[in-house]
């Protein structure tokens, strides 16, 4: 089922609904695509974050809705979220989902509020900005369930609000060693939106998986202070180019930094959904989201009852689940045409060793100390080799 923001909006209009919901403005760094803008603030630690202790409920049917702040198009990081909506849908007949697409944050609160009139369990915020309207929502309507794409918990979230999010930096390690064997000028360009601690993580952890297999390897960063500029990104990329990197990636909206990669003959590594259509001959990989293993950990507590249990999430406090390469939150593209045997065995021996725990990203650093909610609301400083 398809349920437009224009729907959505008429319905709440009709219904008077707009005199009760405010309107918030986007949060943090903007977090235009899911990125986590978070400045490191942690949750509330009010009664609200208390279970009650009643006993599971569980439904024979479950309804949710997942918003999505942009179009859908055929690629990209809301079209991966639809991947695994539709996932989801297909694997269990007794969950009912609809979509509401191109919803900014300051409509958000008035599209959750009709849709939990309509009925929905589930609230699926995919953006970081829509952190704020799911505490409001969900103050109001405590049974049911909201969360969001962010690492950061909005101070005084009720318990029925949560957070999501892929632990990307683990496969940006893995890219970063593909990127380190390959480079042959050993100066690496990478393309970013904010100086944020989320991104501070994946630039630094891409670093790190170059440096373990090339201590030569440099980085340069490109800092354009918006996740959606196709020209701005391209300008950046030409820019890095011309100082001499032959391997580019990126956290942008658009695919804008891999297409100026393929026609300057230079390596790409992509990011948020496979991007091999773009990158041609040049392509090595692309960090993809999966959020499938999510969508269906929060199908199967609202069956069973368990929504608001805070032991069903991976940290509990902040209501998070933070999945990497062990539960499949973020993964690796299939590999570029022309990506060396040898680069593919050491990135699948490097990825076996992040999972077992035999090789640790920030063993080494100031951060080895801390978890990945700590280093992913924290960090605020690059890596020796990395300049911007």
């Amino acid at each position: 089922m398809t349920y437009t923001r224009r729907q959505a909006l008429a319905t709440i209009s009709s219904a008077g609904a707009l005199g009760l919901a405010g309107c918030f403005e986007s949060g943090g760094a903007d977090g235009g695509d899911g990125g986590d803008g978070g400045d490191g603030g942690g949750g509330s630690n009010s009664p609200t974050d208390d279970d009650s202790g009643a006993s599971p409920t569980p439904k024979d049917t479950v309804k949710a809705a997942y918003v999505y702040a942009e179009p859908l198009s055929d690629s990209g990081f809301y079209h991966r979220h639809e991947v695994g909506r539709q996932a989801v849908t297909e694997k269990f007949d007794w969950l009912e989902t609809t979509k509401v697409e191109d919803v900014a944050a300051s409509e958000a609160t008035d599209v959750f509020n009709d849709l939990v009139n309509q009925g929905y369990d589930i609230i699926e915020g995919t953006t970081f900005d829509y952190g704020p309207a799911c505490v409001q929502v969900g103050k109001e309507n405590p049974d049911v369930y909201l969360e969001s794409v962010r690492v950061s918990r909005v101070e005084d979230s009720p318990k029925n609000v949560g957070q999501y999010v892929g632990n990307i930096a683990e496969a940006r390690y893995l890219s970063g060693v593909a990127a380190g064997m390959m480079t042959e000028t050993n100066t690496l360009g990478f393309v970013v939106a904010f100086p944020i601690p989320v991104l501070y993580g994946e630039i630094n952890a891409m670093m790190l998986g170059a440096k373990s297999v090339n201590p030569d390897v440099t980085m340069e960063v490109r800092t354009i202070n918006t996740w959606f500029d196709p020209t701005k990104e391209q300008q950046a990329a030409e820019a890095l180019i011309s100082e001499g990197a032959d391997v580019l990636a990126d956290h942008q909206s658009s695919p804008a930094v891999t297409r100026t990669a393929a026609n300057n003959d230079v390596m790409s590594v992509g990011y948020a959904d496979t991007l091999a259509d773009v990158g041609g001959e040049e392509y090595i990989t692309s960090c993809v989201w999966n959020w499938e293993p999510f969508y269906e950990a929060t199908a199967m507590a609202a069956k069973e009852g368990r929504l608001m249990d805070k032991s069903r999430f991976e940290f509990p406090e902040q209501r998070l689940n933070f999945y990497g390469l062990e539960k499949e939150g973020i993964l690796l593209d299939e590999w570029g045409p022309n990506v060396p045997q040898d680069v593919k065995d050491e990135v699948a021996s490097t990825e076996e060793a992040v999972i077992s725990g035999e090789t640790e990203i920030w063993a080494g650093t100031k951060w080895e100390s801390m978890n990945k909610y700590e280093r992913n609301t924290t960090m605020g400083e690059y890596i020796d080799g990395v300049q911007s």
